[in-house]
């Protein structure tokens, strides 16, 4: 089921995206309760198509929402704080903490509103989250990417801004890149991520294994191939491009724009604000 809805949510930006109707630089997910669950995920999932997200009422466990994807989403969170089931404020706390760490990381992204509402439960004002998000538009080919690739009931994305793996690394679930594109350099770090139970729910553990907090491990991804798309919204492509893998140099010299790549991102994306004249692809 997850699955089915993941590949139905995902058509929707898509479909709009043939309408004169929309912004595309104007969507926005967000929902209450099993609805805040759903669009937390999603955007996540698939921030590449968001200006912000709004989940009400919820509060997901890290590893099914990787805060890391929302370096370009705006993104605001209200429970209440009194909405402890199945942890809701604790997790929401936990979302607020880490998305905090990223914004201090990296100044001028990871833009957030999370609100822990006293006296409140389940039921919060709802009033103020599409104001907020209404002030935000998307990024869609930003010079520097965050990216956790994992999948949603093992459904995975085709790709995500202007990267799409052609072979993800063996055996590996979860693959985090991190691309910054400076000049007519592209620097990639490309790392395996393993998640490691850190705190688990004392007050579930009779009916389920509900793990609340995580550690992540990172190691360099190896056997894998990508495929970077790029435009001149991106860098120059009258000169030299280089690559650079976990430090180690992949590619130097001139790319040359063609057709094909404008055909095959379009298809790939559906997304008039990413259509790619050039890319080159890498193994690492």
């Amino acid at each position: 089921m997850a699955e089915v809805e993941a590949r139905s949510v995902g058509e929707t930006p898509r479909q709009a995206f043939l309408s004169d109707q929309i912004d595309p630089k104007r969507i926005y997910f967000f929902g209450i309760s099993e609805g805040g669950y759903g669009s937390q995920r999603l955007a996540s999932y698939y921030a590449d198509y968001l200006a912000g997200a709004g989940p009400m009422a919820g509060g997901e466990p890290l590893i099914n929402a990787p805060v890391e994807n929302l370096q370009h989403v705006a993104f605001s969170l209200r429970t209440g704080y009194n909405d402890t089931q199945f942890h809701r404020s604790e997790l929401t706390g936990y979302t607020r903490d880490a998305l905090q760490r990223l914004a201090a990381q990296y100044p001028g992204y990871y833009k957030h509103f999370i609100d822990i509402i006293p006296k409140y439960g389940h039921a919060i004002p709802y009033q103020y989250t599409t104001p907020y998000l209404s002030q935000h538009v998307r990024t869609p080919q930003p010079n520097q990417v965050n990216w956790e690739d994992y999948p949603i009931d093992g459904l995975y994305r085709k790709g995500c801004y202007n990267l799409a793996p052609l072979k993800r690394p063996e055996a590996k679930e979860r693959t985090y890149y991190q691309e910054n594109i400076l000049g007519n350099t592209v620097d990639l770090k490309i790392n395996t991520v393993k998640y490691v139970e850190k705190l688990v729910s004392d007050y579930y553990k009779q009916y389920f294994h509900l793990v609340l907090l995580y550690d992540k491990v990172y190691e360099p991804a190896k056997g894998g191939k990508l495929r970077i798309y790029l435009s001149p919204e991106l860098l120059d492509l009258s000169k030299p491009v280089r690559v650079l893998v976990n430090g180690q140099q992949v590619y130097s010299g001139m790319v040359k724009a063609d057709w094909s790549h404008l055909v095959e991102s379009c298809s790939r994306f559906f997304d008039p604000e990413r259509l790619f004249p050039a890319a080159i692809d890498i193994a690492y």
